[in-house]
């Protein structure tokens, strides 16, 4: 622009005006200051919508203003007076002074080396990974893609799954599913009893000619699966739950299935519910029990930071915090109306409305005294399935 603009021309005189030369001149200040300012309203305040993002803009602009003419102005002159220096050096000795206090004393710890409090140290531990990668097995097994023996239950071949105490509950499904595997086998652990897992991450418990996501094996897995279930002497519970919300997108694999599939063909949407439908029956005629979870509602905000921040700004008390939006509960009673055309009542099957625990009339809750509901996405944390297995029939195993 600056080399082909000549004198008179529009777009020389726009760019001489005063103000526009003006808005040149704080650029680099407005630059400088914008970043802090709208990081942490973000961490300490919460997320940043249109009217904020104007007020902020609004004060960066101001602080550009102030710091241009008293610093960056002052300090662009060939010669410094004396006490322009002092003003750095004392500038630069006290930035180094606080690094180095920070370093020795350990991020400001407390007398017992901590920065944390227990509450929030505990809530660090548990978000450190995702619910449905939290649980390990006594002993490695064979994780079915690498081949690598691994201590981690998840994406686990079928045929060796992790098995806990009396095997008698069996975790099915996908992720969703294996965000309860953590706190029910810590609930079951106290009885005395335990659970297979079969969760595999975006693998519901479909037939074996379809496939989610990213995830060619999932017909492979279930056949797998099968092959566990038919082994079985004893009767067990299981534990089905699903991303009910993926099962639009199902892909469907025509003629044999084999592993490395990559048809892009979408399954008819009818199909894929029949088919979840027709597992859960196939169980249920063989004598096993079945808990079946319902949709989740889903969230429109980043649960885990939203905790932390609270946590930062209340000193651990952290109450009911609800999802400003009523959205992923309006989905989860949608897709609930969805599964139950095909679910019929059978007193061996147990459903679970995750609505019940979760929401309050249309208003979800995502935060609460025990912690964040939801670590990665729409995916339940430990506080949020523990709440949801509040529901299951853990006292009783026939």
């Amino acid at each position: 622009i600056i080399y082909f603009s000549r004198q008179n021309d529009i777009a020389t005189s726009l760019l001489s005006a005063k103000p526009v030369i003006f808005i040149g001149d704080i650029s680099y200040s407005v630059y400088l200051w914008h970043k802090p300012l709208f990081v942490f309203y973000r961490i300490k305040i919460g997320s940043i919508d249109n009217k904020t993002s104007l007020m902020l803009t609004v004060f960066t602009v101001i602080f550009a203003v102030i710091s241009f003419y008293l610093i960056e102005k002052p300090f662009r002159k060939t010669q410094l007076a004396l006490w322009k220096w002092i003003v750095m050096l004392v500038s630069v000795l006290i930035l180094v002074i606080f690094a180095g206090v920070v370093i020795i004393k350990n991020g400001f710890a407390d007398s017992t080396g901590e920065r944390l409090s227990p509450v929030a140290k505990k809530m660090y531990q548990e978000f450190k990974v995702p619910e449905f990668r939290r649980l390990d097995g006594n002993t490695k097994g064979r994780n079915y893609l690498s081949g690598d023996a691994v201590p981690s239950c998840g994406n686990r071949d079928p045929l060796d799954a992790c098995r806990f105490g009396d095997q008698s509950w069996v975790v099915i499904g996908d992720s969703y599913a294996g965000s309860f595997e953590y706190a029910l086998q810590t609930e079951l652990a106290k009885q005395g009893k335990g659970i297979i897992s079969l969760a595999y991450e975006q693998c519901s418990f479909v037939s074996d000619n379809l496939w989610f996501g990213t995830a060619p094996e999932c017909p492979e897995i279930n056949r797998r699966r099968w092959e566990v279930i038919k082994a079985f002497t004893d009767k067990k519970t299981f534990l089905i739950a699903a991303n009910y919300a993926q099962f639009k997108d199902t892909k469907l694999v025509e003629g044999a299935s084999v592993q490395g599939i990559t048809s892009e063909k979408i399954a008819p949407n009818q199909l894929v519910w029949e088919s979840l439908a027709d597992n859960i029956n196939k169980l249920l005629s063989m004598g096993h029990r079945v808990v079946l979870v319902y949709p989740i509602p889903s969230v429109r905000t980043d649960v885990k930071r939203d905790y932390f921040r609270l946590l930062d700004i209340s000193n651990g008390n952290v109450g009911k915090v609800y999802d400003k939006s009523t959205k992923g509960y309006n989905a989860a009673i949608s897709l609930s109306e969805e599964l139950d055309n095909y679910i019929k009542p059978n007193p061996n099957l147990i459903i679970i409305r995750p609505v019940d625990s979760l929401c309050d009339g249309h208003n979800c809750m995502i935060i609460n005294k025990n912690g964040g509901l939801y670590n990665q996405g729409n995916h339940l944390s430990n506080a949020g399935a523990k709440l949801v297995i509040e529901q299951f029939p853990l006292g009783h195993q026939r």
